[in-house]
């Protein structure tokens, strides 16, 4: 799966909130929930991920990366 980061930062509802405030790693930045872009097998999806609006980085959760985007994943292969 491909995470193509969104630069006009979109605010969105995120596919998993997470229960602490997250932090860039980069710039000490809190991360806000913003529209990004995920590919994978080519479909694309549009989907709120925690995104630093100072340099763009992207953090998908463990947990995140395990259960939706695998089940994801498993479908799309399915298929």
């Amino acid at each position: 799966m491909e995470v193509d980061a969104n630069t006009q930062y979109i605010p969105g509802t995120p596919v998993q909130p997470l229960e602490k405030k997250v932090m860039c790693g980069r710039c000490n930045e809190p991360l806000g929930n913003y529209k990004n872009h995920m590919a994978y097998l080519g479909s694309r999806f549009d989907v709120a991920l925690p995104q630093c609006c100072t340099c763009g980085d992207v953090f998908i959760s463990p947990e995140l990366a395990r259960g939706k985007i695998a089940e994801v994943e498993k479908i799309l292969e399915d298929k």
